[in-house]
């Protein structure tokens, strides 16, 4: 259970294409239909910004709308799980919510050993279909010059979150034991 006297949270997500970030998450938010993350406020920025893709300014209305949504959930003390973001973006725009709220920022960094393990996972998850929002194949130039600009960008004090070594419930365990919760 969340220890109530603790500051609220924002948690990250981060890292490079096909590194296991999403089913993380949906891993994550099915514990909190279970109870373990009760409470907590999953933002799947990729999906979000999906609903505005027909817009032809659609950059600057997807920002405004995600920080103002974290800004209400941040004014009602809601720990928050967010996919596709990086603290160093979220101090930019929410800086002062920060600070007010007292909220702690902690980044999950998700890496694999070498970029073929995420090449491989991408020719399946497409295969699958198992995320609505990649319909084909990114392609092994494509994955390592993510890879490459994840390692160039981490924020202070990430958590490496190795999945080629974890498995998938292994992921999610070392999540909960990082952020202090019981499954």
């Amino acid at each position: 259970m969340n220890n109530k006297k603790s500051k609220p949270k924002i948690v990250f997500l981060k890292g490079g294409s096909n590194t296991g970030k999403s089913t993380a998450f949906r891993k994550l938010k099915d514990l909190r239909e279970k109870g373990t993350m009760a409470g907590w406020v999953f933002i799947d920025s990729t999906e979000f910004k999906s609903w505005f893709k027909s817009l032809e300014d659609k950059k600057e209305i997807q920002k405004i709308a995600l920080f103002s949504l974290m800004k209400e959930i941040m004014n009602n003390g809601k720990n928050i799980l967010l996919e596709e973001m990086s603290a160093r973006t979220a101090k930019k725009y929410l800086a002062y919510q920060i600070k007010k709220y007292r909220y702690e920022l902690i980044t999950f960094e998700f890496v694999v050993d070498n970029a073929e393990t995420s090449h491989k996972r991408d020719i399946q998850r497409v295969k699958n279909k198992e995320d609505k929002n990649q319909r084909k194949v990114l392609g092994k130039k494509f994955i390592s010059e993510n890879h490459e600009r994840h390692r160039n960008n981490l924020d202070p004090g990430c958590i490496f979150v190795n999945t080629s070594k974890l498995g998938k419930k292994q992921v999610v365990d070392f999540i909960l034991n990082e952020l202090k919760l019981e499954k």
